[in-house]
This record gives structure tokens, C-alpha cells and sequence, in this order.
């Protein structure tokens, strides 16, 4: 999969991977760490961060663990620099710390940095501890809600570009591409899941006002 996205992936694009190692006699599986690692090692991608999506998990008592509250997004891109717009998926705040010549910016007490002494107002941006939220496809096993690839689709790409997702699941890629004005390109290999997705891209487009395309499927 990574050696077909390698091949066509803009020289500025990102490409990211949401992977959860599961438990099996007791430890966690190594498979996730090798991935990260052939990654590089291997096939030549360049690991520019890994990010933290908490969801909160679900309920239950796990046998010698605690459940499992967040999963890792890896991102990898082939060139560098990449296109980062990180201001898109910020917030508006006034305490953005002001450092000027001759002001160190920050206050000092029994060797503690204090508050900063100047702020004023811009985008806060976010850390790579991502908390989203919103609905998911429930039929799906490993569905994630439309604001988690919104997040990436906003930070990393321009409006107009072709987003694709080799393992869409139940859409949620699809229809978070189509709320920010970018095209999305999806593979499914199950058939149950391609009418899942077309028939949640059917009541998406039909409440947007979108001509759903020949594809549609009552939703």
C-alpha cells in the first residue's frame, strides 16, 4: 500500500497512518513499531511526527492492562517541506505570549517561569495531542468520527486537492474531504462497507445539496 501512495503522492503531501497494535498472550504486538520502522528503513519515507487521538475508549476491565484510551496517527511524507497550514486548525484566543527587545516576555519566581508579561490575540494552535470529537459509522469495527481526518485534510492540504484513503471503512474521509472542498479517492475491499459508504454519501450529498452521482444508494 505505502509503495502505490509513494508513487503518486504530490512532493509537498503528507501521508498518514491510524494503527492501533492489538494484545495477544498477555503483551502487545511489535507489528506497529516494525511498520513505523520499515517505513523509513525499508521503503525511504521520511517520519515527521507521531500524534495522539484520544477518544476515551470504551468500557470495560482488561486482564493485566488498562483499556485502550487513544490511538497513534504516524506521519510520514516523501519531500520536504510539506505543506502545513497549521493556522486552519486553530482557535482564536488572546494569550498569545509577546517577546520584545529588551522584555524577556515571561515573569520569574524562585526559579519557576511564570505567566508570560505580554500576550495578545491570534490563532492558538494545537499540540499533537489531538481531542476530537463527533459521530461515527457504528457498523464499522474501527470507524473514527469525520473531525479526525477533517483535522489533517485542513492542516495539510489546499482546497481542490485529491485526498485518498486506501482503507475507507464506512466514509468518514470521504465526506470530511467534501465539507473542506477537496476531492477524495477511496478504496474499500469489502463489499458490505462500499454500500455503507454509499449510502452515507448519499444522505450527505442530499442534505449538502450535492448531486450524489451514479453511485448512489437509498440512503
Amino acid at each position: 500500500v505505502q509503495a502505490n501512495v509513494a508513487s503518486v503522492l504530490a512532493p509537498d503531501g503528507s501521508w498518514f497512518v491510524n494503527i492501533k497494535e492489538h494484545c495477544d498472550d498477555g503483551q502487545r504486538s511489535l507489528y506497529v513499531k516494525d511498520l513505523t520502522i520499515a517505513h523509513v528503513r525499508e521503503w525511504g519515507w521520511r517520519f515527521v511526527d507521531e500524534l495522539a487521538w484520544t477518544h476515551g475508549g470504551f468500557p470495560g476491565k482488561m486482564h493485566g492492562r488498562f483499556k485502550n484510551a487513544w490511538e497513534p496517527v504516524f506521519h510520514f511524507s516523501r519531500g520536504w517541506p510539506i505543506r502545513f497550514s497549521p493556522e486552519r486548525v486553530g482557535h482564536p484566543t488572546d494569550a498569545i505570549p509577546v517577546r520584545s527587545k529588551g522584555d524577556p516576555g515571561r515573569e520569574y519566581a524562585h526559579g519557576n517561569i511564570g505567566v508570560p508579561s505580554l500576550t495578545r490575540d491570534g490563532i492558538a494552535l494545537p499540540s499533537n495531542v489531538l481531542r476530537v470529537s463527533g459521530g461515527t459509522e457504528a457498523t464499522h469495527a474501527a470507524a473514527f468520527p469525520v473531525a479526525l481526518p477533517e483535522f489533517f485534510i485542513k492542516a495539510f492540504s489546499d482546497a481542490g486537492d485529491v485526498i485518498v484513503d486506501p482503507f475507507l471503512g464506512s466514509g468518514s474521509t470521504l465526506i470530511a474531504s467534501a465539507k473542506n472542498a477537496r476531492v477524495c479517492r477511496g478504496i474499500e475491499i469489502s463489499p458490505r462497507y462500499c454500500d455503507v459508504i454509499r449510502r452515507r454519501w448519499t444522505r450527505f450529498a442530499l442534505a449538502a445539496g450535492i448531486d450524489p452521482g451514479p453511485g448512489a444508494l437509498d440512503p
